[in-house]
């Protein structure tokens, strides 16, 4: 799927933004990543020759269990609490969110004349 993504591309697009590459295979049992820097070296020609350089952690990952749990200890793992339907709401007083405490507005004063 990634390398139909890099259909088409030409060395311009890849000094663009194509800066490394991640590897993922599976390989007997394990799962092998690793992680290479595109470097772009010169070459007699016009379109320069692109090397792969390892770079960062390489990770080894084994399968380690192939058989499946007990019955009844599957059971157990997989169990969900019971709950007692009531939604937990956050404790967030109503009554005083909306209100201001502001005095009365003395209309009589407005401008009447």
């Amino acid at each position: 799927m990634a390398m139909g993504h890099a259909h088409g591309l030409t060395p311009r697009h890849l000094q663009q933004g194509l800066d490394h590459v991640i590897f993922v295979t599976a390989l007997e049992g394990k799962l092998l990543l690793r992680q290479y820097r595109i470097a772009l070296k010169m070459s007699g020609t016009r379109v320069p020759r692109v090397e792969l350089a390892e770079m960062g952690p390489s990770l080894d990952f084994s399968l380690r269990r192939v058989r499946e749990a007990p019955p009844d200890l599957a059971a157990e793992a997989l169990r969900q609490p019971k709950t007692t339907g009531k939604k937990v709401r956050a404790r967030i007083p109503t009554r005083h969110t909306s209100r201001a405490s502001v005095g009365l507005d003395d209309w009589s004063a407005v401008g009447t004349g």
